[in-house]
């Protein structure tokens, strides 16, 4: 009864001396004071079938001096332009008879070539681009002569 005592004792004693190294393991550990990226989109964004300039905006928490913030995506969301508090594209109308969707990637780059990332998922609605006519009219004036 000693022995197995002695022998749970011990095997206690071992385990708790044991401590997780998250360095050793390639677990990066995560600093509460680095910089976050906050985007004003719930779920996804909703890009006008037929086109046009829109907006989302984001914020920095815990922003650094000299940050820079980019953003990138598909070709048909056109330039995209960022300002201190939103992102700005143009988008193409969508002639293509299906709905289509990019990622918008936001990159906040500060310090020591440190970057931060967040991601918007884009879609846009095939675009039912109305019909229209070109009427040209021609007044004509017609008279009846009664007798």
């Amino acid at each position: 009864m000693k022995k197995t005592l002695l022998l749970f004792l011990a095997g206690a004693f071992i385990l708790a001396g044991c401590e997780k190294n998250n360095e050793d393991e390639g677990v990066e550990t995560i600093d509460p004071n680095a910089p976050k990226i906050e985007v004003d989109v719930t779920g996804n964004l909703t890009v006008l079938p037929e086109g046009g300039e829109q907006s989302f905006t984001y914020e920095i928490v815990n922003s650094v001096e000299g940050g820079k913030m980019f953003a990138s995506a598909d070709e048909w969301l056109g330039e995209i332009t960022v300002t201190d508090d939103a992102v700005v594209f143009s988008a193409e109308p969508n002639e293509s008879g299906a709905v289509r969707s990019t990622i918008i990637t936001l990159t906040y780059e500060y310090g020591d070539a440190q970057t931060v990332t967040a991601q918007v998922n884009a879609i846009q609605e095939a675009w039912d681009k109305p019909l229209t006519f070109d009427f040209e009219l021609t007044p004509t004036v017609n008279s009846v002569i009664m007798n």
